[in-house]
């Protein structure tokens, strides 16, 4: 039984005095789970951030414990944010009743829309836990996205049904969003603008400038030369040169270059600051004397990266 109770406790006294009855009341509680969700007030789209799912329980045991980290709460069938693999951690003591601490495993993503921690994946497969802590991840808002809300929930039971899947209870926080999200937006400059050419060379410089409030992710520059013109030397090298079609995508760097950094935890040097610019030399061939031309292109985002659908 579940609540409060009465419980008569008799105390009997010699002689004439006869007996005593006190009632006690007598409390009787259930396992409770408790769910926090929190992340970024400030972020950029495209932007990687660690966010942090929250447990808490009282002091019975949590049995057959599932969190999850709601990637779409609005249902719309688009998740608002991409996992970055292998960035879960816990702080805190995830404890199983018997079996002893359990440390970060990676969510299950087969569920759409859903990172989901089973504890009864892990450790004994017992999935009851005597202790709970925080689990940290790191999310990407990826640039499609509309609509930036996130939340959680978990999933248990008490010592009445434990076993029971789908399982009794279930908690849940959010949805939550960051206050502000801030956007690249590029331009560019190439110089000069007109070329006369005194040698069988021609040279020119581009110049990507980042006046957004947030940075430019992945960044890429595309330059096609025309039919006349062939590929000589560029500064920084360009990772690829496929005919007439140069591209730089930064991803050869190992350092910062000009506002170029990672800030993304890639490992490429390929994200543009807020404010800041990138500048690149470019030197071709002149092959003919008729189709001198060349048409510079450049974009940023992360709408290919990775995807739990």
């Amino acid at each position: 039984m579940i609540g409060s109770s009465y419980q008569r406790a008799n105390l009997e006294l010699g002689g004439d005095c006869g007996t005593e009855s006190n009632w006690l009341t007598v409390a009787i509680e259930r396992s409770s789970v408790g769910v926090g969700v929190s992340g970024p007030a400030i972020t950029d789209l495209c932007g990687v951030e660690t966010y942090t799912l929250s447990l808490s329980k009282n002091s019975y045991i949590a049995y057959d414990l599932l969190a999850i980290f709601d990637l779409d709460p609005d249902d719309n069938g688009t998740d608002n944010y991409y996992y970055m693999p292998g960035t879960t951690f816990f702080t805190g003591t995830f404890t199983e009743d018997g079996g002893g601490n359990i440390s970060a495993f990676e969510p299950e993503t087969a569920t759409a829309g859903e990172l989901r921690w089973n504890f009864q994946s892990v450790g004994g497969w017992s999935g009851d836990m005597t202790s709970v802590g925080n689990i940290l991840v790191d999310l990407r808002m990826p640039c499609s996205a509309t609509d930036h809300t996130y939340g959680a929930n978990a999933k248990y039971n008490d010592r009445c049904g434990n076993g029971t899947i789908p399982r009794e209870f279930s908690v849940s926080a959010g949805s939550y969003e960051p206050m502000w999200v801030r956007e690249g937006n590029i331009s560019m400059v190439k110089m000069p603008e007109a070329y006369y050419a005194t040698e069988n060379t021609a040279q020119w410089s581009l110049t990507v400038i980042n006046g957004g409030d947030g940075a430019a992710y992945n960044l890429n520059v595309i330059d096609t030369l025309d039919s006349d013109l062939s590929y000589s030397l560029g500064n920084p090298e360009p990772e690829d040169v496929t005919g007439k079609v140069i591209t730089w995508n930064f991803q050869s760097l190992t350092t910062t270059w000009n506002g170029l950094t990672d800030l993304d935890g890639d490992g490429y040097y390929d994200d543009l600051v807020a404010g800041g610019t990138v500048g690149i030399t470019l030197e071709a061939n002149i092959d003919d004397c008729s189709n001198l031309n060349n048409k510079v292109y450049a974009d940023w985002g992360c709408c290919f990266g990775p995807s739990l659908r």
